[in-house]
Order: C-alpha cells, then sequence, then structure tokens
C-alpha cells in the first residue's frame, strides 16, 4: 500500500469518525428537544386543565353572585313600604265629611261604617274608591257624649295580585 492511499483511507476513516459524532450530538439534542417537547406538552396539559378548574370556579362564584343578587333584590323589596290605599278625611260642611284616597293604589271595594254617633254614608254598600276619588257621610250631632267614631273597610290587590283586606277605626274630631 503505499502512502497516498494510506492517507487518503485514513482522511476517510477521520472524516467518518467526525460524521459519527456530529449524529450523536444532533441525537443528543434531538432526544434532549423531545424530551422538552414532551415536557412542554405536559405543562400546557397541567395548564389547560388548571384553566378550566378555574373557569369551573368563575361560573360558579357569578352563579353565587346572581343568586346573592336575587336574594338582595327579594330583601330590598320586602323592605319597601307596600303599597296600599290611604284614607285622608276632610270635613267639606259642617256635617259633611270626605274621606279621599290618597294612597298608591285603588280600593276595590271601599265602605265607612259608623262605630259610634249618628254617621250616614251617602254610599251604604261597598263600592270601588280610585286614587283620588271620595266616599262622601254626614256626621248628625247627638245629645250623647263623646266625638263620633268611623270604620273604614278597604279591600285591594298589591302588584303581585295579593288581596289584602283592613278596617280602620278613626275617632272625628
Amino acid at each position: 500500500m503505499d502512502m497516498a492511499t494510506l492517507i487518503v483511507t485514513f482522511g476517510g476513516v477521520v472524516v467518518a469518525a467526525v460524521a459519527a459524532l456530529a449524529a450523536i450530538v444532533q441525537a443528543r439534542a434531538a432526544h434532549v428537544s423531545r424530551i422538552a417537547a414532551e415536557d412542554a406538552r405536559n405543562e400546557s396539559s397541567i395548564a389547560r386543565d388548571e384553566a378550566v378548574r378555574l373557569s369551573q370556579e368563575a361560573n360558579a362564584a357569578f352563579v353565587r353572585q346572581a343568586e346573592a343578587q336575587e336574594e338582595g333584590n327579594r330583601l330590598t323589596k320586602a323592605a319597601l313600604p307596600r303599597k296600599a290605599p290611604k284614607i285622608e278625611l276632610r270635613r267639606v260642611a259642617d256635617s259633611k265629611w270626605m274621606a279621599t284616597n290618597a294612597g298608591d293604589l285603588p280600593a276595590a271595594a271601599a265602605q265607612i261604617i259608623g262605630v259610634s254617633g249618628i254617621i250616614q254614608p251617602e254610599d251604604d254598600e261597598p263600592r270601588p274608591l280610585d286614587i283620588g276619588d271620595s266616599l262622601y257621610f254626614h256626621v248628625l250631632k247627638t245629645l250623647r257624649s263623646g266625638p263620633p267614631r268611623i270604620r273604614i273597610r278597604l279591600e285591594w290587590s298589591d302588584e303581585d295580585g295579593e288581596k289584602t283586606t283592613s278596617e280602620s277605626q278613626i275617632t272625628l274630631p
């Protein structure tokens, strides 16, 4: 074998060794990259699961907030004064009185009933009493002592359709 063949063969072996070393380095880098990709995929899966869990917690908190808001609205509505007819009395003549609905709702039925003294309502039967509408009655003077008293009976339905009846006894001046 001559020297030139030996040098070319040795050069081929060195080139092959360098190529093998480069392949080993690249294989190692590919293995490290594959492990890093698997770690990133696992971390991504963990982050996705955490995002789903946080989203579920946020939805549950939203539902609790909506329920609390509904309860707050119910309590606020319950705390507000209920709308109702309200009667204001006023003397319009010596013996004639007027009972006016100055409330928030019309009365389905309103009636004035004498309790003491001689009371003569102009309407003997209950009748509807719209807001601003009035019932009239007369108070006749008697020799009996004490101021006359009347009873006013009202029936109405509120905004929720709940029917209510109230009676108020009033002593006239």
